[in-house]
């Protein structure tokens, strides 16, 4: 039983399913960091940015994130282009405060990872309204 809702749950994924998958983990990661910046945001951004950008960059992040979980599953690929939108806008001003700060490479790197990632979900929904229908 429970394998049959599970497979049937799987088969309502749009295609490539796995890739969905991974980029639907990417954006859970990314809501709890936009619900954390907005919640408990580390001294050294609002000594950076001040509070309202900290507040707009947590809200970027986050509210992109959340409409990534939505759309990525069921291939609702205009909602997931105002996601990723959001996301880069949140991640750059991230990467800009970064660099303000000094801080390490390796998070400057995980900030371009994230983008990366992004910009090849981009790449690949760039054209579509909504996921193509099965035939």
């Amino acid at each position: 039983m429970f394998t049959r809702i599970f497979t049937s749950a799987f088969l309502m994924i749009a295609e490539p399913r796995v890739v969905r998958l991974v980029q639907f983990a990417i954006y859970i990661c990314m809501v709890a960091a936009g619900v954390f910046i907005l919640t408990d945001p580390p001294f050294s951004l609002r000594e950076v940015l001040g509070i309202f950008l900290v507040d707009v960059l947590g809200s970027f992040v986050a509210v992109g994130a959340i409409f990534g979980v939505i759309a990525v599953l069921p291939g609702i690929w205009w909602l997931e282009r105002v996601a990723i939108l959001a996301l880069s806008t949140g991640v750059a001003m991230y990467g800009v405060a970064i660099l303000a700060l000094g801080a390490p490479w390796v998070a400057f790197l995980i900030a371009i990872a994230f983008v990366l990632s992004l910009i090849q979900r981009w790449r690949e929904i760039r054209r579509f309204q909504l996921a193509p229908k099965r035939g």
